[in-house]
């Protein structure tokens, strides 16, 4: 929570770039994390999964507080994102695993043969299963990363041979 957050200041938006090992050792992403702590509320995880309850509350070098709560987050079933909001954030994910090419491509075998699509989601989530199992085995973040970033690349490579030859 405390990178989330010191990504959510420094950038002003969290997006899937800001997760390397690089900004991940940064001095300054690195200084401002150790300044966010993380306090559990009962009240709010009690409200869990009905509500995704966050306060955050950031005191100023001036002593001055700045305070937001959100109860349903964007993409919580009470915050559904929109159809923009979904291919946007797609197209932000999806940029770490292929080209523009790519992406318009399974964008559309998406919103256009979703029924289709169903298999393809269980093969993809069958092959990148046993990347979330091994990943708190694995010694180095770097290997890590890299295992994932091959795993990925390769379940959207199956994903895409499933889509263009169905049968």
């Amino acid at each position: 929570m405390p990178y989330v957050v010191a990504i959510a200041l420094l950038d002003g938006a969290v997006t899937s770039r800001p997760f390397s090992v690089e900004r991940l050792v940064d001095p300054t992403v690195v200084s401002l994390m150790r300044k966010v702590t993380v306090q559990e509320r009962a009240e709010f995880s009690a409200q869990y999964p009905g509500s995704a309850y966050c306060r955050l509350r950031i005191n100023t070098l001036s002593g001055d507080h700045i305070a937001s709560e959100v109860r349903y987050p964007k993409g919580h079933i009470n915050n559904r994102m929109d159809d923009r909001e979904l291919e946007a954030k797609f197209r932000d994910m999806f940029g770490q695993l292929g080209n523009e090419s790519q992406c318009e491509e399974a964008l559309h075998a998406l919103w256009n043969r979703t029924l289709t699509m169903l298999p393809i989601l269980r093969i993809t989530a069958a092959f990148c299963q046993p990347f979330l199992c091994k990943q708190f085995q694995t010694p180095g973040l770097t290997s890590i990363i890299h295992e994932h970033y091959e795993n990925a690349r390769h379940c959207v490579s199956l994903a895409s041979r499933f889509v263009n030859n169905p049968g």
